[in-house]
């Protein structure tokens, strides 16, 4: 499984972008976790109704990017960790050709 992490800051439309372009173009097993620096744009909403798969963190305030990242990675149970930031748009076959390489060489 990969554990695909993600932290957001009023990104809601790049935000469901991101997840759509994840869903449509990705094969293997992955979860999705999402630390949210508190989003004033409708962002947890989308995810509750679009996305409820998703793991959702919910900082209280605005924490940058390190600490609300390594709250999203501590909680992957993948055996792969992949960052991604919001505005990421995942190719066709993209994430599948990345676990394939790992495990094909991994060293």
């Amino acid at each position: 499984m990969l554990s695909v992490c993600i932290v957001s800051l009023n990104s809601c439309n790049l935000l469901r972008d991101c997840l759509r372009s994840l869903a449509e173009n990705t094969r293997a097993v992955y979860e999705v976790i999402i630390t949210d620096n508190a989003s004033t744009d409708g962002t947890q909403a989308m995810l509750e109704e679009e996305f409820p798969e998703v793991e959702l963190i919910q900082n209280p305030q605005n924490e940058g990017y390190t600490r609300p990242m390594n709250q999203a990675l501590q909680h992957g149970r993948g055996r792969f960790l992949v960052q991604l930031n919001p505005d990421t748009v995942i190719l066709p076959g993209a994430l599948d050709k990345l676990i394939a390489f790992l495990d094909e060489n991994p060293q």
